[in-house]
């Protein structure tokens, strides 16, 4: 039996403290350390004489909330996230938990998106980047969905509207839809965002990004920028703007690519011939890879005339040749059938004609399924009916029906079964960077070998990780707007919450800082940070850590290794 615990009194006496959740005090007082909101309020025109509360310090309020990973809470509670809060120290003096209802943060949304929402979010991730230097000359560009309920609404000049766009990634067709589309460097921080109505397209999405590029980057630094993507970036406008820009540019060859441009590259690469990867560092990390580097050219234009020519990393991997030689010879017997089936059921007046018929069958000579066939005279007995047949002991001379007829034995070339494999599992990835064995490049751009290109193109999965934050990492339950402009601005709202948690698992990484073992990254910290609160005593005007044993140290140990003033996590900078 287990022993019951003593009886406790029974207090009936309320214990107040003023306080918060640890992860979403480190996530405001990130905000204000690298003076994030206070760029916000810099670029946002209004009128601090009429409002409680300013356009960065309503984003603040919102970020506080995203990072609160025990509760979400929707946009008309989000006041509630802040019940114990010291909102006055958070916010500004005149600052009350009543303040922050759904009108007021609402107004500052409108605030917001009255400001050019594209080159302040750049200013702002060009501000995290510098203040803990980060640099990268390498961005992975890509866009996503990102669904909503609600109803379509008239178009307006300037603002993103969602529609349904009949191909959303998440398969939810009854939602509407934004695009968002994404630049994410080789840190994994993002560092550029816009959103799209449902309805536009990659490439269109890809052309004004580039356009954006050119004229918020100077020429020196495009001179060193490599823009990776998906296949969609690769059409004839987005390659010249690319090259006009100056940039250079690693992406996926679409079907349709160039007229023909894969079966060059492909044709090429097989007849200079396919080597074993083996990466720059000169270690084979990927075995039964095969690589080649070739020169070939698109062409574009309604008459094919319009010529550029590039570079092509054509490769494929042996277990994807040998899945697609079996799948080879899996479909021999059908395609004996497909094309020889009506000669085994015709009955043919002559062997010339059986032979005739034979030949006639249309058959692709690189094709690995062959058939051999044989002429077979065939003989069978007519039975008679009617005349004398039925007179007793009647015994006429036998008559025969004769015909030829086909017999087949269908013969498979492994040989030429292997070369199709090897060819049908060829990839393609295009690039304009130039050749070289360069191991102290300053970018890319100073040259670089087909498999550094193929490694550089694998780093895709960078910018997937801002997006997988985006949608269920960071946002809050539910939120409520009437308008699209509002929605425009909240989508800015959750990509700086994005970027601040880019910083912290940057700085994690610099710092090979583990949880469990694991690399730290913001969201795990969130996690293990639930039953965590900063607390504000008034009495003695100090914060405290409220939480299990050692959550001090650990919590602290985050704050150094994230240059945090620890002011901050229960206050502001001053304008």
């Amino acid at each position: 039996m287990l022993k019951k615990p003593d009886k406790i009194s029974i207090r009936h006496k309320e214990v107040h403290y003023e306080g918060i959740p640890a992860a979403s005090a480190i996530g405001m007082a990130l905000l204000e350390s690298t003076g994030v909101r206070r760029l916000i309020d810099q670029r946002c025109r209004f009128d601090p004489d009429r409002r409680i509360m300013s356009p960065g310090m309503v984003v603040k309020a919102l970020i506080g909330s995203t990072f609160n990973i025990r509760n979400k809470y929707p946009m008309y509670l989000v006041n509630k996230a802040y019940a114990s809060a010291p909102t006055d120290r958070l916010f500004g003096p005149n600052v009350c938990n009543d303040d922050l209802y759904d009108n007021a943060l609402g107004r500052g949304l409108d605030t917001l998106f009255g400001t050019d929402l594209d080159d302040l979010f750049k200013d702002c991730a060009d501000l995290c980047t510098e203040a803990f230097g980060f640099e990268s000359h390498v961005y992975h560009m890509d866009s996503t969905d990102i669904s909503f309920w609600g109803k379509e609404k008239e178009p307006e000049e300037g603002v993103a509207v969602p529609r349904r766009n009949g191909h959303p990634k998440d398969g939810r067709n009854d939602l509407l839809q934004y695009e968002m589309q994404v630049l994410t460097d080789s840190n994994r921080i993002i560092r550029y965002m816009k959103p799209y109505s449902g309805a536009t397209t990659d490439p269109v999405m890809d052309y004004q990004t580039l356009e954006f590029i050119g004229t918020h980057f100077t020429e020196d630094e495009r001179r060193l920028m490599t823009i990776v993507g998906d296949c969609k970036l690769v059409t004839e406008r987005n390659v010249r703007k690319m090259i006009e820009l100056g940039l250079g540019f690693v992406s996926k060859v679409p079907e349709d690519f160039g007229y023909h441009a894969i079966e060059r590259a492909k044709d090429e690469a097989l007849r200079s011939g396919m080597k074993r990867y083996v990466s720059e560092d000169g270690s084979r990390k990927k075995d039964g890879l095969w690589i080649a580097d070739v020169d070939s050219y698109a062409l574009f234009g309604p008459k094919k005339d319009r010529r550029t020519d590039l570079r092509f990393i054509v490769f494929n991997r042996e277990d994807e040749v040998h899945r697609r030689l079996e799948s080879i010879r899996s479909a021999s017997d059908e395609e004996v059938r497909h094309r020889y089936s009506h000669l085994k059921k015709t009955r043919f007046r002559t062997e010339f004609e059986a032979s005739e018929a034979f030949k006639k069958v249309r058959v692709d000579p690189d094709s690995p399924f062959r058939v051999e066939a044989r002429t077979v005279r065939m003989r069978e007995e007519i039975g008679l009916v009617g005349g004398d047949s039925h007179k007793k002991n009647y015994n006429p001379p036998k008559r025969y029906d004769e015909w030829w007829s086909m017999e087949l034995d269908p013969v498979f070339s492994e040989e030429k079964a292997w070369r199709i494999a090897i060819r049908d599992s060829l990839r393609l990835l295009v690039t304009n960077l130039p050749r070289k064995a360069s191991s102290d490049r300053t970018s890319y751009r100073d040259g670089v070998m087909g498999e550094g290109v193929l490694e550089l193109y694998n780093q895709e999965y960078k910018v997937e990780q801002s997006f997988r934050l985006m949608k269920s990492g960071i946002g809050m339950n539910s939120i409520y707007f009437q308008t699209p402009s509002r929605e425009n601005a909240m989508m800015f709202v959750v990509s700086v919450a994005v970027l601040l948690s880019n910083i912290a698992d940057a700085m994690f990484r610099r710092a090979d800082m583990r949880l469990d073992g694991r690399p730290m990254t913001m969201y795990s910290l969130a996690h293990e940070l639930q039953t965590t609160m900063v607390t504000f005593s008034r009495s003695d005007n100090a914060l405290e850590l409220m939480g299990p044993s050692g959550a001090a140290d650990r919590f602290f140990d985050v704050t150094d290794a994230l240059r945090i003033n620890p002011q901050l996590l229960l206050g502001y900078t001053e304008d």
